[in-house]
Formats: C-alpha cells, structure tokens, sequence
C-alpha cells in the first residue's frame, strides 16, 4: 500500500441571488474578488455583469451584449485583468467579442458554426483558444484565425487552461 493522502479541507458557503433575468450561463471568478456573471434569455442579447464577492455580492458593472450577437455561453479573461474586467465572450450565435464591462464589447471574430462553449487565453502571447457545439477547435491571434481543428474531443477551458476529454480520458 503506497503512502498515504492529505485532501485539503474545502469550506462551501452557498450563496443564492438573483444575477439576470434569464438563465446564468457563463461565470466568471477573479482573483481580486471579482465575479463575472454572463446571461442568455430568449428573444434578448446576452449581459455581462459583475459581482463584488467581498461585498455579499454588490453589483459592480453590467453591460448588454451588442444588437445580434446573441446570448453569454463562456467567458475568458483578456491577458492583462485591470478593474475595467476585460473580456473575451463566447456567444450563442457563433460570436466571439471583446472589450470591458465598464466601456464596450466588441465583435473580434466569427469562426464557429455553432456554439461557442469554452475559451482559454495564453499566458504568455496574444491569442487564446476556442471550442464550440460544431466540434472545431480554434486558436486565434485576436482577429485573425491561426488554425481550426474539427475534433470529438469535449474541452473546457478556464483562464489559461484549456482541459480535453478523449474517450473518457482528460489531459
């Protein structure tokens, strides 16, 4: 029998309230104590707002998607996180945006067919990594597109982590 294991102890304090009118379908966290929360309702654009989480989640910022890009399915912080919480959106109508909270989202890049459901952004150089409902993996160098892969794989991406199953199997 190999040595033994030493699990941290996690504390969970729910915490419930009302962030959108419609679904949440994208979070966020930061680790200045920032939630980014993203919505999608029917027949509406997408919003984007921002939580306080030291402050028993007080609204900091919304903003509404701009007319026709459809609703929030993932969200990704830019490289450089200031207090204007910039972003990359992943939307439903195969839309990637991106911009801050506090001044405008913009519309960078249209290059899946469906979904986009996970994104991740490289540490290090400006581009980030996209996966949608269609089954293509994306890298991108802000607007331009630098390769598109189609795959079964599932991914999900966080910050500057992109996670891939392949027949049941993560790496």
């Amino acid at each position: 029998m190999g040595p033994k294991r030493r699990f941290r102890k996690s504390i969970f304090h729910p915490k419930e309230f009302k962030a959108h009118d419609g679904e949440v379908t994208a979070l966020l966290p930061l680790p200045e104590g920032v939630l980014i929360s993203g919505s999608s309702a029917v027949d509406q654009e997408g919003e984007i707002r921002v939580w306080d989480t030291s402050k028993k989640f007080a609204g900091l910022a919304s903003a509404v998607l701009p007319t026709g890009s459809g609703g929030v399915t993932s969200l990704c912080p830019q490289k450089t996180v200031t207090n204007e919480w910039e972003v990359f959106v992943g939307t439903n109508k195969n839309v990637i945006l991106e911009g801050s909270v506090m001044w405008a989202l913009n519309p960078v890049v249209h290059g899946h067919c469906d979904d986009v459901r996970a994104m991740a952004y490289h540490p290090d150089k400006s581009c980030f990594v996209t996966a949608g409902l269609d089954r293509y993996i994306c890298k991108w160098e802000i607007t331009s597109l630098i390769w598109k892969v189609q795959s079964d794989v599932s991914i999900i991406g966080h910050k500057n982590i992109v996670k891939m199953g392949v027949q049941g199997n993560v790496k």
